[in-house]
């Protein structure tokens, strides 16, 4: 049945015409984070308030700097998934790691580290034993990618072990749509400023449509932002 996670962070599931609250599950609190419950056989694991305060006052300096039109790149200069040959993302992106010699230099992958914390870990494997794998994982690549009008990315899969996209905007946020989907389990995860998404990477999944509200000045900072860890075994 499909499952949707509203920005507020309360669960909906929806059968047939029926509309049923989640109450009986109960979302788990580490620190300042909040991991929203799901359903035992979903995979995915969904950290809202992921990032601190401070974290996040950082990571936004960053992302101010880097936020220009000649800094993002096109779907194709950025790797993109295709379908046949038609990229299936419409926004820009670009790969964090590339752009620094010393990853030290920036506040954006020193703060994505805290995915692989213990604490983030060891929650992960209580709720789902295919996290265990998270050990064995070696490298990652972060991938920035910026949506603005008719910004989408289509279905597709990535070709990591594990995915974790991590959802960026003012807030109130200034467009409609830019909502994450994984389509094997028809759960939409409502747009959500600083909301982390952790699932394995060859499930399939999109981004619905960004459409901007009104007038606004193109790579102004106010569209979807999203940093992307893709993490793989070398």
């Amino acid at each position: 049945f499909p499952v949707t996670i509203l920005s507020s962070g309360l669960l909906l599931l929806q059968r047939v015409c029926a509309v049923h609250w989640c109450c009986g599950l109960v979302a788990l609190r580490l620190d300042n984070m909040q991991l929203l419950p799901l359903p035992s056989h979903v995979p995915v694991l969904i950290w809202d308030d992921f990032y601190t305060p401070d974290e996040l006052d950082l990571i936004w300096k960053e992302l101010t700097f880097l936020t220009h039109k000649t800094k993002f790149k096109s779907p194709e200069q950025t790797g993109a998934a295709m379908d046949g040959d038609q990229y299936l993302k419409t926004a820009t992106g670009m790969w964090i790691d590339r752009i620094y010699a010393d990853r030290e230099a920036s506040d954006i992958l020193k703060c994505n580290r805290k995915v692989f914390s213990k604490e983030i870990a060891s929650a992960a494997k209580n709720i789902n034993p295919l996290y265990c794998i998270l050990d064995g994982i070696n490298s990652d690549h972060t991938l920035l990618n910026y949506y603005e009008n008719d910004g989408e990315y289509k279905k597709h899969r990535d070709e990591s072990v594990f995915t974790a996209v991590t959802m960026l905007m003012k807030n109130p946020a200034n467009f409609y749509g830019g909502d994450f989907v994984l389509h094997e389990y028809d759960l939409l995860i409502e747009k959500r400023n600083n909301r982390m998404v952790l699932f394995p990477g060859h499930l399939e999944h999109s981004v619905t449509p960004v459409q901007m509200n009104g007038p606004y000045e193109p790579f102004g900072g106010d569209g979807r932002y999203t940093i992307t860890q893709f993490m793989t075994v070398k």
